[in-house]
């Protein structure tokens, strides 16, 4: 059989794989396709070289039940060139992402996340599939370090994202997206376009349409600069961890170099949760660690930390209730007890006034919703990390919320968030979703909602009230 010609993209890639034994003869490499340009033209590559580097190619999509018919429409997409152009196995799935995330309890993105691997670990089994194939790219790099940087990192923060990860890898991850777009130019490679990505609402898109093109104003080579940064990250870190102790004993944790102690904490955690902490956490618990007494240290995801005394380690959190239990329903009309401190009137109740009376140190909030932005049935829970309320566009987290409108910390696990089919609809004395707010007090057009949260009196002998 003849062996058809590679064009110089192709062949780079072909270098980059075989430099990385990233596959080997007769694996079952599956494409992660999503239709856009970097996935499609990683697929019409991998087909390119299924003749050097002979391996089963397979595809797969999953529908995410977010963009309505532009998912579908996308889905269709992938379906088409998959079968019908490269003749190869194809993997679909539609999984409604808002409902399960409802069900977990974790933001939207971190919910699709989860379900997705998920479903990779499924069709790996049942269709024997070795490797999954991502088109990450070097500007992918770049957005990934840039928003490691603002969020706050070490280094493991700059060392961008990974040529392998166990099943995963990115085949494209050194060619930039100039690269990418010139190559389905010259190759005639179709994708379709996600909309989603000109919202600015969203923190990667901003880096990537606004902070990165101003970066290059200053360096037109900033992309490959901070590519450069994540490769040396990647050594320097690799020697940091040929430096480091495997088991230090107590007495050693105090004394350690910062920079050592800092990368052993970070490499504890990452092998307990499988995630990253930022700096400002890394620096609590080296200090922690070094103080004669034992502390609990509050950390995002999974687990806190309890150190002291030279030692440190990761717990996985119980269930998070506040004091007076856990709570979750669906509002109906009139007045409800969400829990033995909190309650919410639901439409026009004529003795709201008394409710607000009844006692005097509490707080109560009146506002309106929008009910045409409403989807299905108003309900109620506690708050869950990874929350997010958007108002004006912007979409922030709601912890971040309390703390700039100064909700005080004893009260925050009162509030309820009031949520329906599609989200996040209201969080009470903070704001209310773009979707659901309104001017109007009809209630032809509006849902009235009370919401008085009760608190003992916690005065301070000589305060007046």
């Amino acid at each position: 059989m003849t062996t058809s010609r590679l064009n110089r993209t192709q062949y780079e890639v072909l270098r980059f794989i075989t430099g990385h034994q990233l596959i080997r003869p007769g694996d079952s490499v599956c494409v992660c396709y999503s239709g856009g340009v970097d996935s499609s033209v990683l697929l019409d590559i991998l087909y390119a070289l299924r003749e050097r580097i002979p391996i089963r190619l397979s595809a797969c999509h999953m529908n995410h039940g977010i963009r309505g018919n532009d998912a579908d429409r996308d889905e269709a997409f992938c379906r088409e060139q998959a079968l019908n152009k490269y003749g190869i196995p194809f993997y679909s799935v539609k999984k409604d992402i808002p409902s399960a995330q409802k069900q977990v309890r974790k933001s939207l993105e971190e919910t699709g996340r989860e379900v997705r691997y998920q479903w990779f670990e499924e069709i790996a089994a049942e269709h024997r599939i070795d490797l999954f194939a991502t088109a990450h790219q070097k500007n992918d790099v770049a957005e990934t370090v840039v928003y490691h940087m603002i969020r706050g990192t070490g280094i493991d923060g700059l060392c961008g994202i990974p040529v392998r990860r166990d099943k995963f890898i990115r085949p494209i991850l050194f060619l930039s997206r100039e690269d990418v777009v010139k190559y389905a130019e010259e190759n005639g490679i179709p994708f379709v376009e996600d909309r989603t990505n000109d919202d600015m609402s969203i923190t990667r898109n901003m880096i990537r349409s606004v902070i990165l093109p101003q970066m290059e104003a200053i360096n037109p080579k900033a992309v490959e600069s901070i590519a450069r940064l994540a490769d040396y990250s990647v050594q320097e870190r690799t020697f940091l961890d040929r430096c480091m102790p495997y088991e230090p004993h107590a007495s050693d944790m105090k004394t350690l170099d910062p920079v050592i102690l800092r990368r052993y904490i970070s490499r504890l955690y990452e092998a307990v949760s499988g995630q990253s902490l930022c700096y400002r956490h890394l620096d609590a618990l080296c200090d922690a660690v070094r103080r004669e007494t034992t502390s609990t240290i509050e950390l995002p995801g999974l687990y806190d930390a309890v150190c002291g005394n030279g030692s440190v380690r990761f717990v996985k959190k119980g269930p998070k209730e506040a004091s007076f239990g856990s709570f979750q329903g669906t509002l109906e009309t009139g007045i409800q007890t969400v829990h033995e401190r909190c309650r919410i009137v639901l439409g026009p109740i004529p003795d709201t006034d008394a409710l607000k009376r009844e006692k005097i140190h509490n707080l109560s909030t009146e506002f309106y919703l929008r009910k045409d932005g409403i989807s299905g049935k108003i309900q109620y829970r506690m708050r869950a990390p990874g929350d997010h309320l958007t108002e004006f566009g912007i979409s922030k987290k709601v912890k971040k919320l309390f703390i700039d409108r100064k909700i005080p910390p004893d009260v925050r696990p009162l509030i309820p968030i009031l949520y329906d089919d599609r989200g996040i609809l209201c969080v009470p004395f903070v704001g209310i979703a773009d979707r659901a707010f309104t001017k109007s007090q009809e209630p032809s057009d509006a849902v009235r909602v009370v919401v008085t949260i009760d608190f003992p009196n916690t005065q301070k002998e000589g305060e007046s009230q």
